[in-house]
């Protein structure tokens, strides 16, 4: 198997579609041992993505505190036209609003609660349906299995 670390591209070697269908076992089509290296893949881009994640928000948290503090217009042009602060020729940094939050009344959160209530109980008595969506894969590391 060869992982592209460049990109998310995996691919696996070799390739059974240039077999002919009489020596292709059904049950054989992807071999064991590149599964096992597919997941342990998956695995990495996993913990590779977490931790981008935690480092996105870090950064975006520093950046926030700085604009706060007002020292985002001491070093850079004022952001403020929507443009955005010009960083270097290729690259602005741009400062979004927020997602509105909605505050609502009571009379609305009990009628919430009731909306929940009732769906619970169609679900209960079989009156609700349901579809089910696309299956997916994902990854995760039983602890269990690291004792050993």
């Amino acid at each position: 198997m060869e992982v592209d670390t460049d990109s998310t591209r995996t691919v696996i070697r070799p390739d059974i579609s240039h077999q002919p269908a009489s020596t292709r076992s059904p049950r054989s089509v992807v071999a064991t041992e590149a599964i096992k290296n597919l997941a342990l893949c998956l695995w990495e881009i996993k913990k590779k993505q977490q931790s981008l994640e935690h480092e996105r928000d870090s950064l975006v948290q520093q950046l926030n505190l700085a604009y706060l503090q007002g020292q985002m217009h001491q070093f850079l042009n004022d952001g403020q036209d929507e443009k955005g602060y010009l960083i270097n020729p290729e690259l602005t940094l741009v400062r979004r609003t927020g997602q509105k939050q909605w505050n609502y009344s009571l009379s609305c959160h009990e009628m919430a609660c009731k909306l929940k209530e009732y769906q619970r109980h169609e679900q209960q008595n079989g009156v609700a349906s349901y579809t089910q969506g696309s299956a997916f894969w994902d990854i995760r590391m039983d602890t269990v299995n690291l004792a050993m």
